[in-house]
């Protein structure tokens, strides 16, 4: 048996502890989709561990003829770079088992940055679950021989005549000169690009390029071989689904805007609160002057330590909601297209950026005066024209009409006449 460095009470603990921390999130879909993904985890890396304690068999130990070494392929490390691949694997494991658990903690305690990953994590803006809602979009249109599609290759029966492996042969590979990305995908990108919203909020997610750019001719200015053209066309799809963001089912999306409007009832969460153990009173004072002080010194007081890397929150309910309304701008809308039955429209709304509400998707009509007030039609500050600006300058005699100018002159006239007789 290879060596233990936690007992099974003490994963056991670590365990129930985390699943008691994730049912005091105060989102209800994150409560759900992590505590699934949390259990699924476990237990396979749980497997995995057995798998790497278990000892080797009498057989292996056994010399075998070089032929057969030579066949026999080399088991590929669990966890590389370790002598005693058990003890590294539960080692990370263990590693990785207390960061989530400190994530869940810290995002119950109201600290904004992990309780915006959870929520990133929970609706499919980042990890595992936004790679299987991209698998789901990309299977609404599927494209001939598809990298994030499964394989068809194993339940088809094997080729029968010589026409057959023609066929096979002759079929398509991924990213030749025929592929073509899916234009479910392309439309995606498209309205995340036009997407104002996900490009300032979160950096990672711009999308550069909607089509792979071949070169023609390579660095020696001979044609591109069909290899590289191959591998341009791989790294170009592989950068752009690490950045695409897919819709939401449509039970989250409704669940998520009822938590917006208040529709979905939402109460804060409630700490169970632990039994204090009671200490016996102590009848002597306590000393100060113990081997502690004499070696360390005085104790420092209250510091920001804890505040280092934020401070933590009262989870209410407007918090929470400025929270969701931020998840809320980087989920899709998905629509059927007004024009053509096979293809999707998307659209990102921009309902809060950076707690300022935007009137982009508003219609012109209904938004008020006041707001574009002074702005023409392209949204440019109008400047007013030399003469409207010498016009207001002007002594308010020469802005009056021809009544008051007549008058003025018709008394001047009269003021000289008398000037004469006297």
């Amino acid at each position: 048996m290879s060596e233990v460095l936690f007992s099974p009470e003490q994963w056991r603990h670590l365990f129930r502890e985390t699943l008691r921390e994730i049912s005091y999130l105060p989102d209800p879909v994150a409560r759900r989709y992590l505590r699934e993904q949390y259990i699924t985890r476990f237990r396979q890396n749980a497997f995995k561990l057995r798998i790497a304690r278990k000892p080797p068999r009498e057989d292996q130990d056994q010399d075998h003829d070089d032929d057969q070494k030579k066949k026999k392929k080399k088991r590929k490390p669990l966890v590389p770079y370790s002598s005693k691949p058990a003890v590294h694997l539960e080692a990370v494991l263990r590693r990785r088992a207390n960061h989530f658990h400190h994530l869940i903690q810290r995002a119950n305690e109201g600290y904004l940055n992990p309780l915006e990953r959870v929520l990133l994590l929970a609706y499919g803006r980042i990890g595992p679950r936004r790679h299987a809602l991209l698998r789901d979009l990309l299977r609404m249109e599927p494209e001939p021989q598809s990298p994030l599609l499964p394989t068809e290759s194993k339940k088809n029966p094997p080729p029968q005549n010589t026409a057959e492996v023609k066929q096979i042969l002759l079929a398509p590979r991924p990213f030749d000169d025929d592929w073509k990305p899916p234009t479910i995908l392309i439309d995606l990108l498209r309205a995340q690009q036009k997407s104002k919203t996900v490009e300032d909020l979160r950096k990672g997610m711009r999308i550069k390029q909607l089509e792979p750019k071949v070169p023609e001719e390579n660095a020696w200015g001979r044609p591109m071989p069909l290899v590289r053209r191959r591998n341009i066309r791989k790294k170009w799809f592989q950068n752009v689904t690490k950045s695409a963001l897919p819709p939401l089912p449509e039970e989250d999306l409704k669940t998520l805007q009822g938590l917006i409007d208040g529709t979905v009832p939402w109460e804060p969460p409630v700490r169970r609160t632990r039994i204090q153990e009671q200490q016996p009173p102590s009848s002597s004072s306590p000393s100060y002057l113990d081997a502690r002080f004499l070696a360390c010194g005085p104790e420092k007081g209250p510091t920001f330590h804890r505040y280092a890397s934020g401070r933590p929150h009262n989870i209410t309910k407007r918090l929470m909601r400025r929270l969701w309304e931020r998840i809320y701008t980087f989920v899709p809308l998905m629509d059927q297209h007004p024009t053509v039955p096979t293809r999707k429209t998307f659209t990102f709304t921009q309902k809060y950026v950076g707690g300022v509400v935007s009137v982009l998707n508003q219609d012109p009509a209904q938004a008020p005066e006041e707001l574009f007030e002074g702005l023409d039609e392209v949204g440019r500050l109008v400047r007013p024209k030399k003469e409207e600006k010498s016009a207001a300058a002007a002594p308010p005699q020469q802005q009056d009409g021809d009544g008051d100018g007549s008058q003025g002159h018709a008394q001047n006239q009269g003021n000289d006449e008398n000037h004469s007789r006297q």
